[in-house]
Order: structure tokens, then C-alpha cells, then sequence
């Protein structure tokens, strides 16, 4: 559940998935994001939560490789 809220849901993802839903990360845009004790999160979520930070990828449950989306980051990319 908590994965679904952070980066969303595809339809079928789960029982009740009757729609793909966006998740707080995506609905942000290049706003904020206040995860306080992130290192309380279960593994997989702090995985998806450094990709996410890394690459800006945002892959929601249920997704297949065609799903993904880049998500806005407000990190300059020249990387200074």
C-alpha cells in the first residue's frame, strides 16, 4: 500500500486497482516530498525511493517496462 501511495498503480495491479492511479511523487511535479525516518521504510521502498532519487524514475506497481516515467527533478543536470 505504501508503494502504491509513494509512486502510483497501474489498472490490475492488485484487487480494487480498478484505475491507474498517480502517486505522490508523480503529483508533486517539482514540488516537495517530506519522507521523515525514510530508513524506517521497508527495503523495497527505500530501493524504489533511491532510483527514484537517482534517475528521477518513477515506476508505479504493476508497471511494465513500457510504463515507466520520468518524473521531474529538480536537480540541475549539468551536475554542479
Amino acid at each position: 500500500m505504501l508503494l502504491s501511495e509513494l509512486f502510483g498503480h497501474e489498472r490490475g495491479a492488485f484487487t480494487g486497482a480498478v484505475a491507474r492511479k498517480p502517486g505522490l511523487l508523480a503529483l508533486a511535479e517539482r514540488g516537495t516530498v517530506f519522507l521523515e525516518e525514510a530508513g524506517d521504510l521497508p527495503l523495497d521502498a527505500q530501493v524504489m525511493l533511491l532510483r527514484f532519487r537517482q534517475s528521477g524514475e518513477i515506476r508505479p506497481v504493476g508497471a511494465t517496462d513500457e510504463a515507466r516515467r520520468r518524473a521531474a527533478d529538480r536537480r540541475d543536470s549539468s551536475g554542479s
